[in-house]
């Protein structure tokens, strides 16, 4: 049986957007005004704040936090866990924090601190993934996401090109547990409703990973034009060499498909009028996460009884891509 995974939105891209008075490790630089930071601290720690949708969420997170009365904590690991799990260490020596939600850069790794947080009396709560010790957090069914989304794609496929083996890359983050599901869903998926297509698997994260595995697999697969990942920040990369390689934004037969989209694809979607190669993209609202992420951080900071908070992807087009704008 497959266990739920916490939503990991690795959608993402390199902007970092302002995050306002959010602190950085054990600094104390809330904003909480007359109201924030009257009840505490709480704290979100994210692996990096190089993904777009997380700023997104911070930014929510932080108004709701200020209304509260709690001072909102948040770091950047910078993908470095010796330096996330020093951040915890210091949030747990501070005194006055009441709950942390976080995203472990390696979840193995932060047993200890977790363990040091439970002790302070610092509930913990996971968000893209549970560890030992973490009980609750924020939820989805990561693998039944990337079946989704492959057998989306794998029906365009079939339409589009009938029984013909055409070659597809994906451009996958297998170094969480999330990212694991999303890549194995995905290429079951395929497997369903397209069993010809062969599949490249082209590891990753960031856009410069997806810009030189994009640029080494039209190199070996020149005819290459099915491009799926596991989160949008690779394919964005993927996008760009298509242009800037004079590829037409709207081929009929080239597909782009991922998940965690955020505002630069939905340019791509909106641009094409409906046309666009960015055929297959599914969100998870920043406002519908930070909303979740914000209850259950007060639930555990007051003492209420925990539950999971579950949330599924939507599927964003260009009828309804402007309602997912951030």
């Amino acid at each position: 049986m497959r266990v739920k995974k916490t939503i990991g939105l690795l959608a993402a891209g390199a902007l970092l957007l302002g995050l306002g008075a959010c602190s950085s490790g054990g600094d104390d630089k809330g904003d909480g005004g007359d109201q924030g930071g009257s009840k505490g601290a709480v704290a979100l720690s994210f692996g990096g704040l190089n993904v777009p949708i997380w700023n997104d969420i911070i930014d929510f997170v932080q108004a709701d936090m200020d209304e509260a009365g709690y001072e909102l904590l948040v770091d950047d690991p910078q993908w470095d866990v010796q330096k996330q799990i020093a951040d915890w260490d210091a949030w747990a020596a501070r005194g006055d924090v009441k709950a942390l939600m976080a995203f472990p850069v390696q979840a193995d790794a932060v047993v200890p601190a977790t363990s040091n947080m439970i002790d302070a009396g610092i509930p913990v709560l996971g968000y893209a993934q549970k560890w030992e010790g973490v009980e609750f957090g924020l939820v989805s069914d990561a693998y039944n996401d990337g079946l989704e989304t492959g057998r989306e794609a794998g029906k365009w496929i079939t339409e589009t090109y009938g029984d013909e083996a055409v070659p597809a890359a994906l451009l996958s983050d297998r170094e969480s547990d999330l990212g694991i599901d999303r890549a194995d869903g995905i290429l079951d998926g395929l497997k369903e409703t397209a069993p010809n297509v062969t599949v490249d698997e082209l590891p990753g994260s960031t856009r410069e990973d997806g810009q030189a595995n994009t640029e080494r697999q039209l190199v070996s697969k020149p005819d290459t034009r099915i491009w799926l990942s596991t989160s949008e920040e690779n394919l964005l990369a993927t996008y760009q060499v298509l242009m800037d390689r004079g590829v037409d934004p709207r081929d009929p037969k080239t597909m782009l498909a991922t998940m965690d989209v955020t505002n630069e694809s939905i340019d791509i979607i909106t641009e094409g009028e409906g046309e666009s190669i960015m055929r297959l993209a599914y969100v998870f609202p920043a406002k519908s996460l930070a909303d979740s992420i914000t209850k259950l951080l007060i639930a555990a900071a007051e003492g209420e009884p925990l539950a999971d908070e579950t949330i599924k992807p939507t599927r964003v087009t260009f009828e309804n891509a402007e309602e997912y704008r951030v």
